[in-house]
């Protein structure tokens, strides 16, 4: 009797969502996320975003150097070629580089270092790297010298054999030295923001102030029709003159409350204990940042509602907003790791998400005090994907005439 009642207890139990979750789903998310984030396969737990300057005439040279830094195993490395025509070093552009657009590896190549292909002209390779820390010196110098390396021994292979051929052994011998047309030197940058304690809070706590934005938000939207079946709300709600679309905006304005209420205390007890969050009231792009955290609390809900349209049952609509918006939160820099470390996939849904570009832009803003210019590619892609966000919730609601249809379907 006992066995049958335990038993009779655990089909019970498994008939929730949420315990389900709990219990099954959200310890394989873990370790899903552990596996291909804090130590993804193939060696190397970091990225870097790494700049090829091309002062004119190296593009073939720039595109040869790419292919082989985007091919290296031991990190994900996004390159881009810069055209530019300032004067070789060019190290105006590449502190500019570092310093506001967050490269962390710039190569710039001389004018015409494509000569090198076709014949043993020497090119003058300069490697600015990112220097923070003398440990994150040494890593970025380190992968800028491997790909180096491997365009070395491409024209090292390449050139020995026809030495060889053209020269003999005993002449051959003694121009090995110039085998290599490539000649690199390094040069380290400090950016402009550094890693003290102070910063390292406050990045923390704009990602505390993330997680209960998107977390309340994503819960309350899926929950707008599923948690009003208890006690026969929802019903005696559609029986009054209140539209439902009156109740979606008391929803919206209680989520937008309390996830101020929460935001407000994090950020409170993150000043007091040494954070910086900084915010001039005067400050145009302080004010923006702010409205960018309401604007992702605001796709975070509508992500919710969408949800919404699958479940009816208040735990299920728990268990799946909790299991979506942490997946979001811990894969796309919301929080940690932090978006340097992502590869892959996930570095790209981190570059696009607009929940992700939210609280890059307001830590950019609040913490590191960066200027709009140098942010206007990351917002102009957040205001891109909030639309499209916005407008498939409002495609999928009819403009706000199928709410009371989803209503009774939640009924049935």
């Amino acid at each position: 009797m006992i066995l049958r009642a335990a038993l009779y207890e655990f089909r019970a139990l498994l008939r929730h969502p949420d315990v389900l979750f709990w219990i099954i789903a959200w310890p394989i998310i873990w370790v899903l996320i552990t596996a291909y984030v804090f130590v993804p396969p193939g060696g190397g737990g970091f990225s870097l975003d790494l700049a090829i300057v091309d002062t004119g005439g190296s593009r073939q040279f720039a595109t040869m150097l790419a292919e082989i830094y985007e091919n290296l195993s031991n990190a994900s490395i996004n390159v881009e070629i810069i055209n530019a025509s300032c004067e070789y070093p060019c190290k105006d552009l590449a502190e500019r580089l570092v310093k506001e657009k967050d490269f962390e590896v710039v190569i710039v190549l001389p004018r015409n270092a494509d000569e090198a292909l076709i014949g043993r002209s020497i090119v003058d390779v300069k490697i600015f790297v990112k220097a923070s820390s003398s440990s994150e010196a040494y890593m970025y110098q380190g992968t800028a010298m491997q790909g180096i390396g491997m365009l070395i021994g491409k024209f090292v292979q390449r050139n020995i054999a026809s030495l060889f051929k053209e020269l003999g052994y005993e002449k051959a011998m003694k121009v090995l030295a110039s085998i290599s047309p490539v000649k690199p030197s390094i040069e380290e940058i400090r950016p402009s923001k550094g890693w003290d304690r102070a910063s390292v809070l406050g990045l923390t706590v704009m990602g505390s102030v993330g997680y209960v934005a998107i977390l309340n938000s994503m819960v309350t939207g899926a929950g707008i029709f599923a948690y009003r079946t208890q006690g026969e709300v929802l019903r005696r709600l559609l029986s009054t003159p209140l539209r439902l679309r009156h109740l979606l905006v008391i929803d919206l304005a209680t989520n937008f409350m309390i996830v101020a209420m929460g935001s407000a205390i994090t950020v409170a007890v993150g000043i007091g204990i040494g954070a910086r969050i900084l915010f001039d009231p005067v400050n145009a792009s302080h004010w923006l940042a702010i409205a960018v955290i309401v604007v992702a609390t605001l796709v975070a809900y509508c992500i919710g509602l969408l949800i919404a349209l699958g479940v009816k049952d208040p735990r299920a609509a728990s268990g799946i907003s909790v299991m979506v918006s942490l997946i979001l939160i811990f894969t796309t820099g919301v929080w940690w790791p932090p978006k340097e470390m992502l590869r892959g996939f996930m570095r790209t849904l981190a570059d696009w998400s607009p929940l992700s570009l939210a609280f890059d832009i307001a830590k950019q803003i609040l913490v590191w005090n960066r200027s709009l210019d140098v942010l206007m590619p990351e917002l102009t892609r957040f205001a891109i994907t909030s639309l499209i966000i916005v407008a498939i919730v409002v495609l999928a609601y009819g403009g706000g005439k199928r709410l009371e249809k989803v209503a009774y379907r939640v009924l049935s």
